[in-house]
């Protein structure tokens, strides 16, 4: 996975990337963050850049942001590669006794200390866009939890919001105020789930509420479903079932107070996957929202799901999906083996039980066809790729095609016209872009 870098002054990370003032300010704050600033294109540094952030244009940035950081780096007098004490895919480890048992395959040494840490966390992640715009890529260390007044409405009981699965938080309403957790990663693996339920006991205990109303997503696998079910069964509350995407767009309107417009809102919800209220898995839609009502007007034409979640690993599979619906299938051969190709070309001539209309697969699609990768060794790996060479191309107006026709937005002539510029050899950045 990509790696942040912890140097003992900004005078020092300036030898290795472009800091923006607005990012200096960012990175000397209390919350002290990770920052993502653009790799520069000669340093002054001899730091191995493309072997910490193989393919990426950025690279991210943090400062010291404890006693013992700043010791440990200014003692060393040059840069740190900084990375969560875990094992991939697994939440942070934070005591001793976890940390000699779990840690040696991947740490030589192991620091301890006499004071316990009782709630971990994981840094904050941020970016700026080219105008400044703040991004929270990871709302943790420094940021979480916190609290919001509610600008929501008047409730009268309090409320649970158990979030998400892949990048998750939860969410406590108390009367006049909105409690929000840290990042609490993965909730697919056991110790993650563990985090969850020690972080919302801890909460529950240091504001004395127990909800009365629990808010659950639709999706009928999920551990945070499930356990905002358990809750609910004990506290004997109500319980309402939300639909992933509408979420994200709800959570925009309220931030930016639009939940009351009376003028009609469009919201672009692109996303990886949530269940939809059809049983396919939502993950490119377009809603009109006006007085409490949204609306599904518009969504990625739809395409197989090969192999559950394994497809989101894997970009290859994105791309076969996405082929298999216009016959173009050969154009990816190379990237299985005999037996494979045998397996997945049988599996996608099948019915497809399962359907998507994720964006974030049809993107791992096309990163396979550009050949910028056909597995991800982290999250997002390909895409991340994808856009740092798409960031770096001369800018130009030729754009691939779309359809829409009845809600229906068609992505077939995009692929066809993609594979053509593949198949002319034009320039990766010109594609990208």
């Amino acid at each position: 996975k990509p790696l942040a870098i912890l140097y003992a002054s900004i005078e020092e990370a300036k030898k290795n990337v472009i800091i923006r003032p607005i990012e200096e300010e960012c990175l000397a704050s209390a919350i002290a963050p990770i920052v993502l600033c653009t790799i520069k294109a000669i340093s002054t540094n001899p730091l191995p850049v493309q072997s910490i952030a193989p393919g990426l244009d950025k690279l991210g940035i943090m400062l010291p942001s404890s006693p013992l950081l700043y010791l440990i780096a200014n003692y060393f007098k040059k840069p740190l590669i900084a990375t969560s004490g875990n094992i991939s895919g697994a939440p942070i480890i934070y005591n001793d006794t976890e940390a000699l048992e779990n840690l040696f395959d991947v740490a030589s040494y192991v620091l301890s200390y006499d004071r316990d840490i009782v709630t971990p966390q994981d840094d904050s992640v941020i970016q700026f866009t080219a105008k400044e715009q703040k991004i929270i890529l990871r709302r943790s260390r420094g940021m979480a939890p916190n609290y919001f007044p509610n600008t929501i409405g008047n409730l009268k009981e309090n409320v649970l919001a158990t979030g998400g699965e892949l990048k998750s938080a939860f969410a406590i309403a108390n009367k006049d105020q909105i409690f929000i957790s840290q990042f609490l990663g993965d909730q697919s693996h056991l110790e993650a789930q563990d985090a969850y339920a020690l972080t919302l006991s801890n909460f529950q205990k240091l504001f004395k509420t127990s909800p009365q109303t629990v808010l659950v997503d639709k999706h009928p696998q999920y551990f945070v479903r499930e356990a905002g079910l358990a809750i609910a069964k004990k506290n004997e509350s109500s319980i309402f079932e939300i639909q992933h995407h509408k979420a994200h767009f709800a959570s925009v309107l309220a931030e930016n107070e639009l939940l009351n417009s009376k003028e009609k809102v469009l919201g672009f919800i692109w996303d990886g996957t949530g269940y939809g209220e059809d049983g396919q898995i939502w993950g490119s839609e377009l809603f009109s929202y006006k007085e409490n009502e949204f609306s599904r007007i518009a969504h990625l034409n739809y395409f197989p799901i090969l192999v559950g979640d394994k497809m989101s690993k894997e970009p290859r599979l994105a791309a076969l999906s996405l082929l298999s619906q216009i016959s173009r299938t050969e154009f990816v051969k190379t990237y299985f083996n005999e037996q494979e190709w045998k397996y997945y070309t049988q599996l996608i001539a099948q019915p497809a039980p399962l359907l998507t209309s994720s964006m974030g697969r049809f993107l791992d699609g096309i990163v396979c066809l550009m050949r910028l990768g056909s597995k991800n060794s982290y999250e997002a790996e390909g895409v991340m790729k994808l856009e740092s060479i798409a960031r770096e191309a001369y800018p130009h107006k030729a754009y691939y095609s779309f359809t829409i026709t009845s809600g229906i937005i068609g992505w077939e002539d995009f692929v066809e016209e993609l594979l053509l510029d593949i198949k002319q050899v034009k320039e990766t950045g010109f594609i990208a872009r």
